[in-house]
């Protein structure tokens, strides 16, 4: 009699293990899916062909401003002074006329571009990567380099007995201005705006049965930086929109964001606070810069010091590239670490990655 109710106890059992594998495996099929992930998304050619324009046009109002401003100067200065030598005015109208011919040629370019750019985005986006070449970069506006020549000194009438003391200041340039895509200095303290188009950030993560990966680039922020200080007094915030981020499986994310909390804390911020370079890091002939940005992870309401591994480049446009990543601790802030059934879990361990483009900061610097 006992082994008769062993026996059916040990099938009963087998039953149960069967029945719970079966049931594990109808949770969870729809919600398998093996990503292969690029920790550096490639570009989108036609989001750079959109920023490029964007620049160019941004050089072409600030090229026609400055020219009337400086044009409306110098006739202003012209009618001042009738006696500048014939020759001397000659050689400025050469040079208004050579900028004029600039000017035209720019915008001749820009409309270029801008045909392009509607021709691009007529197409389907397949054929946007594949088959349509794209330009990396704008060429850079060529200006003429004129100054005016200093008018002669007057002479100092011989009686005057106190020494004449020269001025220090600089004569201001004529034609002098410099177009916004050229306001980028690598050895000075600088503000630059995140561009969400060309940017992406995410995190890679590994449970029993996959690995995955989030992104979004639902981004903002801004820095301010010199990149050429081996002080590292850089300062600033880069932020995500949680809701956003997005694995490529419907039930996941939903999940993801309510570990998350994103019903009470919306966004992922990093606040920057120093920099710190590796030894070496610093190459100011080929501007770029490797080392550890310093900051704080603020998720779920949860803060964090955390150093950020990045390496920083500046390409022919005059973007900075910024690429970095970290591991994030998710029990540090309060993160839930998933779990199906005991039989599926996921590491408490992320690899958070950014894939950032920034351009020098054209207005006035915001904070947050």
């Amino acid at each position: 009699m006992a082994v008769s109710i062993f026996s059916v106890v040990g099938v009963v059992a087998v039953l149960a293990v069967g029945v719970a594998g079966i049931g594990a495996s109808l949770l969870v099929k729809d919600r398998i899916r093996i990503e292969f992930h690029d920790d550096a998304p490639k570009d989108d050619g036609l989001a750079i062909v959109r920023d490029d324009l964007r620049s160019m046009q941004t050089d072409l109002q600030a090229l026609t401003k400055a020219l009337g401003q400086q044009l409306g100067e110098f006739g202003t200065a012209m009618g001042q002074q009738e006696e500048r030598s014939t020759s001397e005015s000659k050689a400025v109208l050469l040079a208004i006329a050579s900028l004029e011919r600039a000017l035209g040629a720019q915008s001749g370019r820009l409309q270029g571009l801008e045909r392009q750019l509607a021709s691009l985005e007529s197409r389907a986006p397949s054929e946007h990567m594949e088959s349509s070449p794209v330009p990396s970069a704008v060429a850079a506006v060529t200006l003429p380099a004129v100054e005016s020549e200093p008018s002669p000194a007057a002479p100092v009438p011989e009686s005057r007995s106190d020494p004449v003391v020269p001025s220090t200041q600089k004569p201001k340039a004529f034609l002098g201005f410099q177009l916004p895509s050229r306001a980028f200095h690598f050895d000075q303290v600088q503000q630059f705006e995140i561009l969400p188009e060309l940017s992406r950030v995410g995190f890679d993560a590994k449970s029993t049965l996959h690995d995955f990966s989030g992104v979004t680039s639902k981004i903002t922020g801004s820095f301010a930086a010199n990149l050429a200080d081996q002080a590292g007094a850089w300062t600033g915030w880069i932020a995500c929109e949680a809701t956003t981020l997005a694995t490529g499986v419907e039930g996941r994310d939903t999940a993801m964001r309510e570990h998350l909390d994103t019903e009470h804390h919306a966004e992922v911020r990093y606040t920057i606070e120093s920099f710190t370079p590796d030894v070496g890091g610093i190459d100011a002939a080929k501007e770029t810069v490797s080392g550890s940005v310093n900051g704080t992870f603020e998720i779920r309401g949860q803060k964090k010091a955390v150093s950020l591994r990045v390496k920083l480049s500046v390409d022919s446009s005059r973007r900075v590239s910024v690429e970095g990543q970290t591991t994030l601790h998710l029990p540090d802030f309060a993160v839930p670490v998933p779990s199906q059934l005991g039989l599926i879990s996921m590491e408490p361990d992320v690899l958070v990655w950014v894939a950032l483009r920034a351009r020098v900061s054209t207005g006035a610097a915001r904070a947050r």
